[in-house]
């Protein structure tokens, strides 16, 4: 398992792109923002649900996700 921190992006079971925001609730879940804004909030998510999308990533998933609310 990949060491996590708040920032990092990454792939849900659900199929779905998130952002980590909040680390540590009841140690192993954490708070994960949906991308694609398919949910106001965060969602909480077991640790063993998250993959971790190597960094080289940020920029492009963060380009793709402003255009397609900008387009």
């Amino acid at each position: 398992m990949a060491i996590l921190n708040v920032g990092d992006y990454v792939l849900v079971a659900d199929d779905w792109v998130g952002v980590i925001t909040q680390l540590g609730f009841n140690p192993k879940y954490h708070l994960v923002f949906p991308l694609d804004r398919s949910s106001p909030m965060s969602l909480l998510r077991h640790e063993s649900e998250l993959t971790k999308i190597d960094p080289a990533f940020n920029n492009l998933l963060t380009d793709v996700y402003k255009e397609k609310d900008n387009g």
